[in-house]
């Protein structure tokens, strides 16, 4: 039996650190790291799912290609050359590529230089609705900034603006509920986050700024 180090593949700011158990050369066990600094070993469903997933029966092994109503297993070869194929009559100024952000780690770096070597495309940083948070914060507040979580304990309240952090951000979640600093949340929809914190409010919906 070994264990191995390796990161969650899922690309969040946290960036786990997951300790894989391996056993005459198959997994057996997947956990978290407990001295990671930010996750203290807890992992969250979508990272403790990855050991199942990775052991689905219907799970992907090989590229498959749609052909009227069946799909086809190729080889990786074959689905590599047969998308290069496509691409090369793609006209690229046409191609408008997304990039989150995330821990901005080797996947980010691959698909940057991809997109390099294919021509000239149309570039945006930050997800779909990150200029929105944006726009809202610099008109709420004249900026937009965040803080380390180590910063968190400084506080002397934390306001959770339409951030449901015990559904989606769980280690943020942990992190404010150790500083033991008072909750106040502002959501038109009475979340999980709300049911927790020390002051809800319920705001209608597009009513923020006036």
């Amino acid at each position: 039996e070994k264990i191995f180090k390796a990161t969650c593949p899922l690309d969040c700011f946290d960036l786990c650190l997951i300790d894989v158990t391996v056993e005459d050369g198959e997994i057996k066990k997947i956990a978290g790291v407990k001295d990671h600094p930010l996750t203290c070993g807890v992992l969250c469903k979508k990272g403790m799912d990855h050991l199942a997933r990775h052991k689905a029966e219907d799970r992907l092994k090989t590229p498959l290609l749609r052909q009227g109503k069946t799909w086809v297993p190729l080889t990786v070869e074959e689905g590599v050359e047969l998308l290069a194929d496509k691409l090369r009559g793609v006209d690229t100024k046409s191609i408008l590529y997304f990039t989150d952000s995330g821990h901005n780690g080797l996947s980010k770096n691959a698909a940057s230089l991809f997109f390099q070597h294919l021509g000239p495309i149309t570039t945006h940083r930050g997800s779909l609705c990150w200029d929105a948070g944006n726009f809202a914060l610099k008109k709420s507040l004249g900026i937009h900034a965040g803080v380390r979580h180590v910063q968190i304990p400084n506080a002397d309240a934390i306001v959770l603006w339409g951030r449901n952090a015990k559904d989606t951000n769980l280690h943020l979640y942990m992190q404010i509920k150790r500083s033991g600093k008072p909750i106040v949340y502002i959501d038109p929809i009475a979340t999980a986050t709300a049911k927790e914190a020390d002051e809800y409010y319920c705001i209608k919906p597009n009513s923020d700024l006036q």
